[in-house]
């Protein structure tokens, strides 16, 4: 009795595993390439997801299927990150939404790598401390110095404006001065 049990239920683990692409005894098929996703349902996963979690915001859409049945119906199969804010951690979302992107099932999956530099870490009660001012500046003239080299005629593009803007200020404090008058 105790065999016979047992193989009924790997029968029926099996038959499950094997037909595992039929949702509500509808088979799906792949018809992204056919058939592109609307930005309007890719905003509703989104929004959908944003009302579960409020402190997610959307970093970037890993992909989005577009999947039809075998009776007519279609839904999305999608995975998208998001970054939370509360935290300052990526989390993973794998997604699948009907045809008007309402959220059938959801996954999330945190990830574990850091978002940005290790400097900026968020507030712990426990730790009961901040990055310094120091290091958070040496940091962002770390960054600044990389994107000068990086982009080809951003130096002089940048500093022909923030020279208007600082000849712009010294008149304005000037004629302030002159005047009497303090803005």
């Amino acid at each position: 009795m105790k065999d016979l049990t047992l193989f009924l239920l790997l029968a029926i683990l099996g038959f499950l595993i094997w037909n595992q692409s039929t949702i509500k005894g509808e088979t799906y098929q792949d018809v992204t390439a056919s058939t592109p996703v609307k930005p309007a349902t890719i905003q509703t996963i989104v929004n959908s997801i944003q009302a579960k979690n409020p402190d997610v915001y959307p970093v970037q859409t890993i992909y989005i299927n577009s999947l039809e049945g075998s009776n007519g119906s279609k839904m999305y199969n999608a995975r998208i990150m998001f970054l939370n804010t509360r935290g300052y951690f990526g989390v993973q979302y794998d997604v699948q939404a009907d045809e008007s992107g309402n959220i059938i099932s959801m996954t999330e999956s945190p990830t574990t790598a850091n978002i940005g530099d290790p400097v900026f870490q968020p507030y712990r009660p426990t730790d009961a401390t901040y990055g310094t001012f120091e290091d958070i500046q040496t940091v962002l003239d770390k960054q600044f110095a990389d994107l000068k080299t990086q982009v080809p005629g951003f130096t002089t593009k940048f500093d022909s404006w923030l020279d208007s803007v600082r000849q712009g200020q010294k008149i304005a404090t000037t004629n302030n001065a002159l005047s009497g008058t303090v803005s």
